[in-house]
Protein backbone atom coordinates (compact mmCIF):
# COMPACT_ATOMS: atom_id res chain seq x y z
CA UNK A 1 0.00 0.00 0.00
CA UNK A 2 1.46 3.33 -1.44
CA UNK A 3 0.26 6.83 -0.56
CA UNK A 4 -0.22 8.53 -3.12
CA UNK A 5 -1.57 12.24 -2.04
CA UNK A 6 -3.51 13.46 1.06
CA UNK A 7 -6.85 14.21 0.57
CA UNK A 8 -8.29 16.49 3.26
CA UNK A 9 -5.86 17.19 6.39
CA UNK A 10 -6.34 15.96 9.92
CA UNK A 11 -8.95 17.80 12.14
CA UNK A 12 -10.47 17.96 15.31
CA UNK A 13 -14.53 18.16 14.88
CA UNK A 14 -16.25 20.31 17.73
CA UNK A 15 -19.68 19.99 18.12
CA UNK A 16 -22.58 22.45 19.21
CA UNK A 17 -24.51 20.66 22.12
CA UNK A 18 -27.98 19.90 21.00
CA UNK A 19 -30.34 22.80 21.30
CA UNK A 20 -32.67 21.43 23.90
CA UNK A 21 -29.99 19.19 25.80
CA UNK A 22 -30.87 18.39 29.43
CA UNK A 23 -28.41 17.30 32.06
CA UNK A 24 -29.80 13.44 32.16
CA UNK A 25 -29.01 12.85 28.72
CA UNK A 26 -25.64 14.55 28.33
CA UNK A 27 -24.21 10.91 28.50
CA UNK A 28 -26.18 10.30 24.63
CA UNK A 29 -24.00 13.36 23.17
CA UNK A 30 -20.92 14.53 25.63
CA UNK A 31 -18.80 11.81 24.19
CA UNK A 32 -19.23 13.08 20.78
CA UNK A 33 -18.46 16.95 21.35
CA UNK A 34 -14.94 16.86 20.60
CA UNK A 35 -13.99 14.06 18.06
CA UNK A 36 -10.79 13.63 16.04
CA UNK A 37 -10.96 13.12 12.00
CA UNK A 38 -7.75 11.75 10.56
CA UNK A 39 -6.52 12.94 7.61
CA UNK A 40 -7.66 11.34 4.39
CA UNK A 41 -5.38 9.98 1.77
CA UNK A 42 -5.58 7.87 -1.92
CA UNK A 43 -3.43 5.32 -2.13
CA UNK A 44 -2.72 2.74 -4.35
CA UNK A 45 -2.13 -1.44 -4.38
CA UNK A 46 -0.14 -3.76 -6.78
CA UNK A 47 -1.61 -6.69 -7.53
CA UNK A 48 -4.55 -6.74 -5.25
CA UNK A 49 -8.28 -8.69 -4.64
CA UNK A 50 -11.44 -6.58 -4.18
CA UNK A 51 -14.46 -8.23 -2.99
CA UNK A 52 -18.22 -7.47 -4.10
CA UNK A 53 -18.59 -5.76 -1.01
CA UNK A 54 -15.77 -3.54 -1.58
CA UNK A 55 -13.05 -5.26 0.69
CA UNK A 56 -9.25 -5.23 -0.63
CA UNK A 57 -7.46 -8.54 0.30
CA UNK A 58 -3.87 -8.49 -0.68
CA UNK A 59 -2.11 -11.39 0.43
CA UNK A 60 -5.02 -13.58 1.64
CA UNK A 61 -5.10 -10.62 4.30
CA UNK A 62 -8.03 -8.17 4.25
CA UNK A 63 -6.49 -4.67 4.41
CA UNK A 64 -8.46 -3.20 7.76
CA UNK A 65 -8.04 0.59 7.17
CA UNK A 66 -10.74 0.37 3.94
CA UNK A 67 -13.28 -1.66 6.45
CA UNK A 68 -16.02 -0.18 7.96
CA UNK A 69 -16.36 -1.20 11.41
CA UNK A 70 -13.72 -3.98 11.32
CA UNK A 71 -13.96 -4.61 15.10
CA UNK A 72 -17.11 -6.49 13.97
CA UNK A 73 -15.68 -7.65 10.75
CA UNK A 74 -12.96 -9.52 12.57
CA UNK A 75 -15.36 -12.00 14.58
CA UNK A 76 -15.93 -13.76 10.62
CA UNK A 77 -12.63 -12.54 9.37
CA UNK A 78 -11.67 -16.01 8.35
CA UNK A 79 -15.34 -16.81 7.38
CA UNK A 80 -15.02 -13.54 4.97
CA UNK A 81 -12.14 -15.00 3.29
CA UNK A 82 -13.26 -18.70 2.91
CA UNK A 83 -16.12 -17.45 1.49
CA UNK A 84 -14.97 -15.04 -1.05
CA UNK A 85 -12.30 -17.92 -2.44
CA UNK A 86 -14.55 -20.88 -2.36
CA UNK A 87 -17.92 -19.66 -4.07
CA UNK A 88 -17.25 -16.91 -5.67
CA UNK A 89 -15.89 -16.36 -9.32
CA UNK A 90 -12.25 -15.03 -9.80
CA UNK A 91 -12.36 -12.16 -12.62
CA UNK A 92 -9.28 -10.70 -13.80
CA UNK A 93 -9.22 -7.25 -14.84
CA UNK A 94 -7.46 -5.06 -17.10
CA UNK A 95 -3.39 -5.07 -16.04
CA UNK A 96 -2.92 -1.96 -18.61
CA UNK A 97 -5.87 0.08 -17.01
CA UNK A 98 -5.74 2.18 -13.40
CA UNK A 99 -8.89 1.20 -11.66
CA UNK A 100 -10.30 3.05 -8.50
CA UNK A 101 -12.14 1.69 -5.93
CA UNK A 102 -15.31 3.91 -4.67
CA UNK A 103 -17.53 2.71 -2.24
CA UNK A 104 -17.70 1.15 1.23
CA UNK A 105 -18.51 -2.77 2.81
CA UNK A 106 -20.86 -1.21 4.72
CA UNK A 107 -23.45 0.28 2.66
CA UNK A 108 -25.17 -2.40 0.98
CA UNK A 109 -27.99 -2.84 -1.40
CA UNK A 110 -30.53 -1.23 1.11
CA UNK A 111 -27.96 0.86 3.08
CA UNK A 112 -28.89 4.37 1.60
CA UNK A 113 -27.46 5.91 5.01
CA UNK A 114 -24.14 4.79 4.51
CA UNK A 115 -24.02 5.35 0.94
CA UNK A 116 -24.71 9.11 0.99
CA UNK A 117 -22.02 9.75 3.98
CA UNK A 118 -19.40 7.26 2.96
CA UNK A 119 -19.74 6.21 -0.50
CA UNK A 120 -20.83 9.39 -2.10
CA UNK A 121 -18.47 11.56 -0.29
CA UNK A 122 -15.07 9.82 -1.43
CA UNK A 123 -16.75 10.09 -4.91
CA UNK A 124 -17.29 14.19 -4.49
CA UNK A 125 -13.66 13.94 -2.91
CA UNK A 126 -12.02 13.03 -6.02
CA UNK A 127 -14.39 14.28 -8.61
CA UNK A 128 -12.17 16.41 -10.57
CA UNK A 129 -10.37 12.78 -11.43
CA UNK A 130 -12.97 10.66 -11.76
CA UNK A 131 -12.27 10.11 -15.86
CA UNK A 132 -8.57 9.26 -15.07
CA UNK A 133 -9.43 5.92 -13.82
CA UNK A 134 -11.95 3.14 -14.37
CA UNK A 135 -14.22 3.98 -11.45
CA UNK A 136 -15.16 0.57 -9.39
CA UNK A 137 -18.78 -0.12 -7.65
CA UNK A 138 -21.30 -2.14 -6.99
CA UNK A 139 -23.72 -4.39 -9.13
CA UNK A 140 -26.61 -2.86 -7.38
CA UNK A 141 -25.52 1.00 -7.62
CA UNK A 142 -26.38 0.05 -11.20
CA UNK A 143 -30.40 0.48 -9.72
CA UNK A 144 -33.15 3.09 -7.98
CA UNK A 145 -31.52 5.69 -5.74
CA UNK A 146 -28.13 4.76 -5.87
CA UNK A 147 -28.19 5.31 -10.12
CA UNK A 148 -29.93 8.19 -9.52
CA UNK A 149 -27.02 9.32 -7.30
CA UNK A 150 -24.09 8.61 -9.24
CA UNK A 151 -25.51 11.40 -12.12
CA UNK A 152 -24.17 13.93 -10.33
CA UNK A 153 -20.76 13.54 -10.98
CA UNK A 154 -18.29 13.05 -13.99
CA UNK A 155 -17.48 9.30 -14.39
CA UNK A 156 -15.32 8.10 -17.22
CA UNK A 157 -15.38 4.08 -17.99
CA UNK A 158 -16.87 2.69 -14.89
CA UNK A 159 -17.02 -1.47 -13.74
CA UNK A 160 -19.77 -3.02 -11.91
CA UNK A 161 -18.76 -5.66 -9.70
CA UNK A 162 -21.06 -8.08 -10.04
CA UNK A 163 -22.75 -10.56 -6.85
CA UNK A 164 -21.10 -14.43 -7.33
CA UNK A 165 -17.78 -12.80 -8.54
CA UNK A 166 -14.29 -11.21 -7.01
CA UNK A 167 -11.90 -8.94 -8.85
CA UNK A 168 -8.26 -9.88 -9.43
CA UNK A 169 -6.47 -5.53 -9.88
CA UNK A 170 -2.89 -4.98 -10.94
CA UNK A 171 -3.20 -1.50 -10.38
CA UNK A 172 -5.59 -0.33 -7.88
CA UNK A 173 -6.02 3.01 -6.21
CA UNK A 174 -8.54 3.52 -3.25
CA UNK A 175 -9.49 6.47 -0.87
CA UNK A 176 -9.47 5.99 2.60
CA UNK A 177 -13.05 7.02 4.81
CA UNK A 178 -13.02 10.59 4.31
CA UNK A 179 -13.88 10.22 8.09
CA UNK A 180 -14.69 7.61 10.65
CA UNK A 181 -18.32 6.57 9.68
CA UNK A 182 -20.93 8.10 11.44
CA UNK A 183 -18.30 11.55 11.54
CA UNK A 184 -17.51 14.04 8.72
CA UNK A 185 -14.55 15.98 7.74
CA UNK A 186 -16.15 19.78 7.60
CA UNK A 187 -14.04 20.98 4.67
CA UNK A 188 -15.88 18.07 2.49
CA UNK A 189 -19.37 18.13 4.19
CA UNK A 190 -19.94 21.61 3.25
CA UNK A 191 -18.67 21.72 0.00
CA UNK A 192 -20.23 18.13 -1.09
CA UNK A 193 -23.89 19.62 -0.21
CA UNK A 194 -23.17 23.40 -2.03
CA UNK A 195 -21.73 21.09 -4.95
CA UNK A 196 -25.08 18.95 -4.95
CA UNK A 197 -27.33 21.93 -4.81
CA UNK A 198 -25.69 23.58 -7.32
CA UNK A 199 -25.72 20.68 -9.72
CA UNK A 200 -29.33 20.24 -9.23
CA UNK A 201 -30.44 24.11 -9.56
CA UNK A 202 -31.88 24.21 -6.01
CA UNK A 203 -32.30 27.51 -4.65
CA UNK A 204 -31.71 27.66 -0.71
CA UNK A 205 -33.93 30.78 -0.23
CA UNK A 206 -36.98 28.43 -0.46
CA UNK A 207 -36.24 26.46 2.43
CA UNK A 208 -39.24 27.24 4.47
CA UNK A 209 -41.53 24.47 5.05
CA UNK A 210 -42.03 22.47 7.93
CA UNK A 211 -42.02 18.44 6.82
CA UNK A 212 -42.32 15.35 8.77
CA UNK A 213 -41.16 11.82 7.74
CA UNK A 214 -43.09 9.03 8.06
CA UNK A 215 -41.63 5.75 8.16
CA UNK A 216 -44.90 3.75 7.92
CA UNK A 217 -44.19 2.37 4.56
CA UNK A 218 -40.83 1.04 5.67
CA UNK A 219 -40.70 -2.56 6.78
CA UNK A 220 -39.18 -1.83 10.43
CA UNK A 221 -38.47 0.89 13.39
CA UNK A 222 -42.19 2.17 13.60
CA UNK A 223 -43.73 4.46 15.76
CA UNK A 224 -46.32 3.23 17.80
CA UNK A 225 -48.24 6.08 18.35
CA UNK A 226 -48.09 7.37 15.00
CA UNK A 227 -51.86 8.52 14.01
CA UNK A 228 -51.51 10.60 17.54
CA UNK A 229 -48.11 12.00 16.22
CA UNK A 230 -48.98 12.92 12.55
CA UNK A 231 -52.65 14.76 14.53
CA UNK A 232 -50.45 17.32 16.40
CA UNK A 233 -47.49 17.34 13.60
CA UNK A 234 -50.74 18.42 11.39
CA UNK A 235 -51.68 21.38 13.78
CA UNK A 236 -48.58 22.84 13.71
CA UNK A 237 -48.61 22.98 9.68
CA UNK A 238 -46.30 20.39 9.17
CA UNK A 239 -46.39 18.46 6.07
CA UNK A 240 -46.27 14.22 6.07
CA UNK A 241 -44.05 13.07 3.61
CA UNK A 242 -42.59 9.38 2.73
CA UNK A 243 -39.25 9.40 1.24
CA UNK A 244 -40.25 6.07 -0.81
CA UNK A 245 -42.28 8.02 -3.16
CA UNK A 246 -40.15 10.15 -4.62
CA UNK A 247 -36.89 9.87 -6.75
CA UNK A 248 -33.65 10.73 -5.22
CA UNK A 249 -33.12 13.95 -6.72
CA UNK A 250 -37.00 15.15 -5.46
CA UNK A 251 -35.87 13.80 -1.75
CA UNK A 252 -32.88 16.30 -1.74
CA UNK A 253 -35.33 19.18 -2.84
CA UNK A 254 -37.70 18.09 -0.27
CA UNK A 255 -35.16 18.33 2.70
CA UNK A 256 -33.32 21.22 1.25
CA UNK A 257 -36.69 23.32 1.29
CA UNK A 258 -37.32 22.69 5.02
CA UNK A 259 -36.70 25.30 7.98
CA UNK A 260 -38.10 22.44 10.41
CA UNK A 261 -37.75 18.77 10.04
CA UNK A 262 -39.25 15.99 12.08
CA UNK A 263 -38.82 12.25 12.19
CA UNK A 264 -37.41 9.40 13.64
CA UNK A 265 -33.95 7.80 14.04
CA UNK A 266 -33.45 6.59 10.13
CA UNK A 267 -31.98 6.55 6.80
CA UNK A 268 -34.13 9.91 5.97
CA UNK A 269 -32.17 12.11 8.08
CA UNK A 270 -28.68 11.15 5.88
CA UNK A 271 -30.16 13.86 3.87
CA UNK A 272 -29.38 16.18 6.14
CA UNK A 273 -26.26 16.88 4.19
CA UNK A 274 -28.34 18.69 2.10
CA UNK A 275 -30.45 20.73 4.26
CA UNK A 276 -29.61 24.71 4.65
CA UNK A 277 -27.37 26.47 7.50
CA UNK A 278 -29.94 27.29 10.31
CA UNK A 279 -32.45 24.74 9.40
CA UNK A 280 -34.04 22.81 12.23
CA UNK A 281 -34.15 19.19 13.08
CA UNK A 282 -36.12 17.40 16.05
CA UNK A 283 -34.66 13.67 15.49
CA UNK A 284 -36.99 11.02 17.74
CA UNK A 285 -34.61 8.56 19.42
CA UNK A 286 -34.69 5.14 21.09
CA UNK A 287 -34.09 5.41 24.71
CA UNK A 288 -30.66 4.14 25.67
CA UNK A 289 -29.42 4.36 22.38
CA UNK A 290 -25.84 6.46 22.64
CA UNK A 291 -24.28 4.75 20.09
CA UNK A 292 -26.13 6.02 17.21
CA UNK A 293 -25.38 10.10 16.33
CA UNK A 294 -24.25 10.26 13.41
CA UNK A 295 -27.38 12.38 12.14
CA UNK A 296 -26.35 14.99 15.51
CA UNK A 297 -22.98 14.93 13.75
CA UNK A 298 -24.34 15.61 10.50
CA UNK A 299 -26.51 18.66 11.66
CA UNK A 300 -23.37 20.26 13.84
CA UNK A 301 -20.96 19.68 10.95
CA UNK A 302 -23.04 21.72 8.13
CA UNK A 303 -24.63 24.33 11.22
CA UNK A 304 -28.08 22.37 11.15
CA UNK A 305 -29.99 23.05 14.82
CA UNK A 306 -30.41 19.76 16.55
CA UNK A 307 -33.09 18.85 19.09
CA UNK A 308 -34.08 15.26 19.69
CA UNK A 309 -36.74 13.99 22.08
CA UNK A 310 -35.79 10.34 24.21
CA UNK A 311 -38.79 8.20 23.57
CA UNK A 312 -39.29 4.51 25.03
CA UNK A 313 -40.40 1.49 23.06
CA UNK A 314 -40.05 -2.07 22.05
CA UNK A 315 -36.55 -3.58 21.26
CA UNK A 316 -36.73 -6.04 18.70
CA UNK A 317 -32.96 -6.59 17.18
CA UNK A 318 -29.21 -5.24 17.30
CA UNK A 319 -29.18 -5.86 13.71
CA UNK A 320 -29.77 -2.23 11.99
CA UNK A 321 -31.67 -0.84 15.33
CA UNK A 322 -34.49 -2.72 14.99
CA UNK A 323 -36.96 -1.19 17.55
CA UNK A 324 -40.71 0.12 17.33
CA UNK A 325 -40.80 3.51 19.65
CA UNK A 326 -43.33 5.51 22.02
CA UNK A 327 -43.68 9.50 21.55
CA UNK A 328 -44.44 11.45 24.33
CA UNK A 329 -47.14 14.23 22.97
CA UNK A 330 -47.01 16.75 25.21
CA UNK A 331 -43.24 15.99 25.55
CA UNK A 332 -43.16 16.46 21.76
CA UNK A 333 -44.92 19.37 21.63
CA UNK A 334 -42.67 20.83 23.97
CA UNK A 335 -39.87 20.27 21.72
CA UNK A 336 -41.90 21.48 18.63
CA UNK A 337 -42.48 24.85 20.32
CA UNK A 338 -38.91 25.29 21.63
CA UNK A 339 -37.69 24.70 18.07
CA UNK A 340 -40.11 26.92 16.34
CA UNK A 341 -39.68 29.76 18.63
CA UNK A 342 -36.16 30.06 18.69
Amino acid sequence: MKKIRQIYPSEVSQRKPPKNIQEAHLHYFQHEFQHFIPESNLYFFKKVIVTKDGVIIKNFRIIKQFVINFSEFKSYYLRYLLSTFLKNRKVKLNKGKNYLLLFDNYSGPEGISHWISDTMTRIFALNEVLKDFVVILPAYSKYGVRAQSLKLFDFGPTYYIESGTYLEVKNLYAPSFIAPTGNFNAGNALAFRSFVLEKLNIVKLLANKRIYISRKKTLRRHIINETEVERLIVSYDFEIIYMEDYSFNEQISIINSAKYLVTIHGAALTFLHFMNENSKVLELRYEGDTHNNHFYAIASTLDIDYYYQICKGNFISDRANNYDIKVDIELLKTNIDMMIKK
